[in-house]
């Protein structure tokens, strides 16, 4: 229950962030972006896990890596897929089933 609280907390203040409501708005960002680096954390480990799980792991995770490196702004939808993760649990889904 904790880590759905925690999401439902984080796109709380997700929105507060960006409606204009002067000093709760800026306050709202301020604690959205330590909660967007834990669920960039969760999506980058999911997305290392399914890279790895290729037939091109030995190129694929590295390439990743360099990828996050050149373009941050990749954090953002990697911060979503981590924040999905709490409530669809993608990390116990099966790639071998095809």
């Amino acid at each position: 229950k904790a880590p759905l609280r925690m999401s439902l907390l984080f796109l709380v203040l997700l929105v507060l962030s960006t409606v204009e409501l002067g000093k709760v708005s800026e306050i709202a960002l301020n604690a959205t972006a330590p909660t967007a680096l834990l669920y960039s954390f969760a999506g980058i480990a999911i997305a290392h896990t399914y890279l790895a799980a290729t037939n091109m792991a030995n190129m694929a995770v590295p390439m990743f890596y360099i990828t996050l490196l050149l373009m941050p702004r990749l954090l953002l939808p990697i911060a979503l897929v981590g924040l999905l993760d709490t409530w669809l649990d993608i990390r116990k889904l099966n790639l071998n089933k095809t």
